[in-house]
């Protein structure tokens, strides 16, 4: 059985997460989509300052390990984002997650994303909501001089990631 819920991240609650947990075990596969409210296009579409190409270049065909969210260090499991060609896809920290993205010089938005619903513990759980909620708000990126991925919402960065080594 499979169930879709399409919604606003910010309107799913831990309550809700746990209701689902609870009530769709034994085997039940939950998908979770979390869209981007429409005022927020507008200021994607305002971040998206063309640059040169070297950046935009630099996020397909490339996998990334989230080091910080909204300023805080992340503890282990570590969300994952993996760039191809239109998709991003990844780990959250409990459940696999994808979604479209737009990429304009820096400009970067996240489009229609949607995750797994598996049940892991209370902590897992809450990082990975904040880390889909993290990527709702994307607008733009930016690397830093240390190679880092820089996700921000406006100026403010709300997810930092390393590049992965390619596996072989």
């Amino acid at each position: 059985m499979t169930l879709s819920i399409s919604s606003s991240l910010r309107m799913l609650s831990a309550a809700t997460l746990a209701l689902f947990s609870a009530g769709w075990s034994g085997g039940a596969h939950v998908s979770v989509e979390h869209s981007r409210p429409a005022s927020m296009d507008s200021v994607a579409s305002e971040a998206a300052v063309p640059t040169d190409s070297k950046s935009t270049a630099a996020l397909p065909g490339t996998g990334f390990l989230v080091v910080s969210l909204d300023g805080a260090l992340i503890d282990s499991p570590s969300p994952t984002l993996q760039f191809e060609a239109k998709r991003a896809i990844g780990f959250g920290g409990c459940n696999r997650w994808n979604a479209g993205y737009r990429l304009n010089g820096e400009g970067l938005v996240f489009e229609r994303v949607a995750s797994t619903m598996r049940a892991c513990e209370a902590a897992a759980m809450e990082r990975e909501r904040a880390f889909l909620d993290a990527l709702s708000r994307v607008t733009r990126h930016d690397f830093s001089d240390s190679g880092e991925l820089v996700l921000l919402a406006g100026d403010v960065p709300v997810i930092v990631a390393r590049r992965q080594a390619a596996e072989s």
